[in-house]
């Protein structure tokens, strides 16, 4: 089994040309109307920033399957790699994913949504990776229970489907 990797990362200020929204600000948020592969993409490339702190492309793969009819069900699989967490790595990963879930169900057609977070890992040989670290599964049943400005990770992983994929001590 693998291990996630903590370490310290000090975030210091970029210039970033032609750039006005910072990562965690929405901006994809106000302009989401339906989740479609591009539209998911920018989402989470909106609230999670374009790259990870590891560098490379933040979205790995996103596969939104909308039913046969314009108002059936849309179905979304999303994999991203996360920031190295700080702190609490399980935490900081669920948590960081409550606007994406929130705006996917602002979306009324939304029905299901998977998302596996990819992270740095450490092997028991000490080789590093980056490794498939969670996966968690929500659909319209368990959004109805949720408030996504206020649950807290221990309540994600209650409410929505959670599979950890690696040891995080």
């Amino acid at each position: 089994m693998r291990k996630a990797v903590l370490s310290l990362v000090l975030a210091l200020p970029v210039a970033v040309v032609g750039c006005a929204e910072e990562p965690g600000t929405s901006a994809g948020a106000t302009e989401f109307t339906r989740a479609t592969d591009a539209q998911v993409t920018r989402l989470i490339e909106g609230e999670l920033g374009d790259e990870p702190d590891s560098g490379g492309e933040r979205v790995r793969d996103v596969v939104c399957v909308e039913g046969l009819r314009p108002k059936d069900a849309t179905d979304c699989t999303i994999q991203y790699i996360a920031d190295t967490p700080v702190i609490s790595p399980e935490k900081e990963m669920l948590e960081e994913q409550r606007p994406i879930w929130k705006t996917l169900f602002s979306d009324r057609t939304f029905r299901r949504g998977r998302i596996m977070v990819y992270g740095p890992t450490t092997d028991v040989g000490g080789k590093e990776d980056v490794s498939q670290v969670m996966l968690v599964v929500c659909d319209r049943r368990a959004n109805r229970q949720i408030d996504w400005d206020n649950i807290e990770a221990d309540g994600i992983k209650a409410i929505c489907e959670y599979e950890q994929r690696v040891s995080f001590d």
